[in-house]
């Protein structure tokens, strides 16, 4: 304070004495700001001046200045200096607060106290501040085509106070000539445009805006703008409009392009122009809701005033459950990957002042991380793994490990000895542990993962541990894994369990007795003999975070869960191999579980119809496909409902027993049908005078007895053999193992099946186009016409194998084919084509079936009576005809319908 404001501030002051007839011999004390309001902008310094006068025999206890009723104290921000003087019996004291860096936070009340004996005296001075205004660029890059016309658009920042700008200008910064540059500004000067008629390679370079005037108010200059000519040439992706309706300017090949977010979000995008000169989809992952803006500021405001030493517990803890309670409201319905990053951004700053505070909601903050972990972010989270300099999914779990030790200290201080939080995603519970006791979380259930601690020997009283499991959070955490023994080669990792995590306060740096976790699987495409027990390291990946497998063993692998022992904590999961034939299960299980519904659907429908009409159609094959269709549509609804039965050891053992014992029945089942066509149709074409020894003998029985005897047995001595040793199913689903050899079982005997019915197919076939012949030598006399010979064996030849396909169980052959991981393309037939075998049957015996149709009609009245019996006895003799003329062949082959769709002859024939 120099001399001449010290002369004016003893003047005021003895006028005001003397207006109230003050004197020497009076107790007074006189307070006056030298302003109370001020205006300014972001980033100044401002003083606030207070001027004391104190007469008489009062004596000055205390002056201060205040920010929210908290006493400010020197800091780097805010310094406060006191100037004393003492002439006759009056004192002065001049205090001078001064702000740097002002900020758009010091916007309010700022108060000056005087405490004398007996009085106390207050004065506010109200500050304001606005933004400064900033000089910018419209774009900072321009691509501009040789000979076409440059625009460079300069603005300033509106921040609602300033009506009227600085002049801008237009500075070359690496160019030297800029004679022939025209600009236009607005009349308040908020923005200006320079234009260029003509580009030349010369006017590539550097550009600036700038502001000649010299103020604390205004930006000197603007960022550069980098100007590039390109030429016909040159491969660009010309400037356009995205499907948000961002503009993006012209672009080489080959590079990205940087820009802002869509107006609801703040941050900024980004889109590749490939080296083709197309433009890729814009990337949004750098944007979030402009809601998080809002957030950011207030927390801003309290770091801000944490510097300058103006918090407590109380606003810090105002301000943190605020922000929470507008994370919960942002995420309660799904975040995009910027918003996750935001997300985590915020909540770590909250966990940082977590300590300075005296009571956050801690269900608001578990509720928040719930929020975010929910699987319908699952792809937001992969984008964000992607991304560089982000947070991700590993960081989720640090923040709950860095908060829950706030959360024990709160604990601490307090009756409670403990909390839980039980959310969709991730159950926690911490709480106090005398040092001897064991941990077991969470409660044992059936089918849930959980850890076992035995106790330790420690020297504490009281041992604080957080327990947490995160039941989702394998789906979006990376599989790097680091140090590992085992040797993966090229195979593809998947976290296929929960993750479990267990701290203590005080723990040994080896356990003994270790630590046990028991993981129940949640991938059940997983290669669980690879299951490999792993922890994860916070610092791998440069903080990003990995899997390690030290100190952590696989002890035991059964079909409900996979045992792990650990000597340290932290947080744990099971990683598991994923090979190409498992990448594409999920598809492959989909199609398997909507075809196999379609299949028992339309089984159960023949089955129906044939009986609608079982006394038009009845016959030894009509029952061997009825009960084809039965074994059928059993095996697959329990294929479909049964085989995830793994967390009930004997749920799954009779899954197992009965899904093996009904495909077999229904091959078996299959190899009937095959002898019964082989028996009726090739031997009695072979021998003539067997056919009507067959036809009088029904062997219906034989080939029941057959077809359920044998799977019986076969499924019982699977069951002796295996179920003793544990190795009868697979540990991650219900179905015979192939480690063990249970499922050769079946192999063997359906593949022998179906080798046998190939056979019989290639007979049937044969002798079908065999009876071509005479007609064909038939008409070649009538018509003289022999091109359609073979076009009229193709015809029957196919006809016959589409009959036959799908009752023989030729579509499993697709099976053996996709054995091999890389033959993809088979695996998808085997799928889509055996899982369809029932609507294969159905539209081959039913609605494209001759005697069917006729019987249908017959029975229901839809055709002629009169009509349809001359057509049925024609039909039938022709159907039946013989390869000879013998009577006793017609009568065998007559007898059974289904097997004339097989081998008769067309009646035009």
């Amino acid at each position: 304070m120099n001399v001449l404001d010290n002369l004016i501030y003893l003047v005021v002051t003895l006028i005001v004495v003397q207006r109230n007839n003050v004197y020497s011999f009076t107790n007074f004390t006189v307070v006056i700001l030298n302003t109370t309001n001020i205006t300014t902008h972001q980033g100044n310094t401002i003083d606030l001046k207070a001027q004391v006068t104190n007469g008489g025999r009062n004596k000055i206890i205390e002056v201060q200045w205040l920010r929210n009723e908290m006493k400010i104290a020197n800091t780097s921000r805010l310094t406060e200096q006191i100037q004393r003087f003492y002439p006759s019996n009056v004192s002065y004291v001049i205090s001078t607060l001064r702000i740097r860096n002002v900020n758009l936070f010091d916007t309010g009340n700022w108060t000056f106290r005087v405490k004398a004996d007996n009085v106390s005296i207050t004065r506010t001075a109200t500050v304001t501040v606005f933004a400064k205004p900033i000089l910018k660029v419209q774009r900072d890059a321009l691509l501009i085509k040789e000979g076409d016309a440059i625009f460079i658009v300069c603005y300033w920042t509106q921040n609602g106070h300033e009506t009227s700008f600085p002049l801008i200008r237009l500075a070359p910064y690496t160019v030297n000539e800029r004679k022939t540059w025209i600009s236009t500004s607005s009349s308040d000067n908020s923005y200006a445009v320079f234009m260029k008629k003509n580009a030349y390679a010369s006017d590539a370079g550097q550009y600036r805006c700038i502001n000649n005037q010299t103020s604390d108010v205004y930006s000197i200059q603007s960022k550069l703008v980098d100007v590039d000519i390109y030429t016909a040439d040159d491969t660009i992706c010309a400037s356009s409009l995205d499907e948000y309706g961002l503009s993006w300017s012209n672009t080489y090949g080959g590079e990205i392009k940087y820009g802002s977010c869509p107006t609801d979000k703040t941050g900024y995008s980004s889109r590749y122009c490939d080296m083709y000169g197309i433009w890729d989809f814009t990337d949004l992952s750098y944007c979030a809701e402009n809601d998080f803006d809002s957030l950011d500021q207030e927390l801003d405001a309290i770091y801000t005033e944490r510097e300058d030493g103006l918090t407590n517990p109380t606003t810090i803890s105002n301000a943190i459950n605020s922000t929470l309670s507008g994370i919960n409201k942002i995420s309660r319905n799904g975040s995009s990957s910027g918003g996750l990053n935001r997300t985590l951004q915020i909540l770590s700053r909250i966990v940082t002042l977590a300590n300075e505070s005296d009571s956050i909601n801690e269900e608001s903050f578990f509720g928040s991380v719930d929020n975010i972990l929910s699987t319908r972010n699952n792809d937001a989270w992969i984008t964000l793994s992607t991304k560089p300099n982000v947070s991700d999914a590993g960081t989720v779990m640090e923040l709950v490990e860095r908060f829950s030790v706030y959360a024990k200290q709160k604990a601490k201080q307090s009756t409670r000895q403990g909390n839980t939080f039980i959310g969709e995603n991730f159950y926690l519970d911490y709480a106090v542990l005398n040092s001897t006791n064991s941990i077991t979380f969470p409660v044992i259930k059936s089918g849930t993962s959980y850890l076992s601690l035995p106790g330790q020997r420690l020297n504490v009283s009281e041992n604080f541990y957080t327990a947490v499991i995160y039941k989702t959070i394998g789906d979006i955490l990376s599989t790097n894994i680091n140090n590992s023994s085992t040797n993966l080669g090229n195979k593809k990792m998947s976290v296929g369990t929960p993750v479990l995590s267990l701290k203590l306060d005080t723990a040994p740096d080896t356990l003994s007795p270790p630590l046990n976790l028991h993981f129940t699987t949640i991938n059940k495409t997983g290669d669980l003999s690879s299951a490999i027990c792993v922890y994860w390291d916070f610092a791998a990946r440069s903080g990003r975070g990995a899997w390690k497998t030290d100190g952590c063993t696989r002890v035991s692998l059964s079909t409900n869960e996979i045992v792990c022992q650990c000597n340290h904590l932290t947080n744990f999961a099971v990683l598991m191999s994923l090979d190409s034939t498992i990448t594409n299960a999920y598809v492959i299980s989909t199609i398997s579980t909507i075809g196999s519904a379609i299949s028992i659907f339309f089984a159960i429908l023949t089955i129906v119809m044939h009986i609608i009409l079982w006394s038009y159609v009845k016959s030894d094959v009509t029952v061997l496909l009825m009960n084809l269709c039965a074994a059928l549509a059993i095996s697959y609804t329990v294929f479909v409902t049964g085989t995830d039965s793994t967390d009930n050891e004997i749920l799954c053992t009779a899954v197992t027993f009965l899904l093996h014992f009904m495909l077999l029945v229904m091959f078996s089942m299959m190899q009937c049908i095959g002898i019964h066509y082989l028996r009726n149709i090739v031997l009695a074409s072979i021998w003539i005078k067997m056919a009507d020894q067959f036809s009088r003998r029904s062997s219906l029985p034989w080939y029941l007895l057959f077809g359920w005897g044998i799977p019986l047995a076969i499924s019982l001595s699977t069951v002796g053999l295996f179920y003793s040793q544990g190795t009868y199913v697979l540990p991650n689903i219900c179905w015979l193992s192939t480690e063990s050899g249970s499922l050769y079982l079946f192999i063997v005997p359906a593949y022998l099946i179906v080798l046998i019915n190939i056979i019989i197919l290639i007979a049937l076939i044969k002798v079908s186009v065999a009876r071509l012949k005479p007609f064909q030598s038939l008409r070649k006399q009538t018509e003289g016409n022999g091109d359609s010979d073979n076009a009229a064996k193709a015809r029957q030849a196919l006809k016959n194998f589409g009959v036959l396909v799908p009752v023989l169980g030729f579509t499993w052959l697709f099976g053996i084919l996709s054995i091999n991981k890389d033959t993809e393309v088979f695996q998808y037939l085997f799928t889509i084509s055996s899982s369809l075998q029932g609507l294969f049957i159905f539209l081959v015996h039913v609605p494209l079936n001759k005697k069917w149709k006729d019987a249908f009609a017959k029975k229901y009245r839809k055709v002629d009576k009169s009509k349809n019996t001359r057509q049925t006895g024609s039909e039938s003799a022709a159907s039946s005809h013989p390869v000879t003329s013998n009577n006793t062949a017609k009568s065998s082959l007559g007898s059974n319908h289904e097997l004339t769709e097989v081998a008769k002859t067309t009646k035009e024939n």
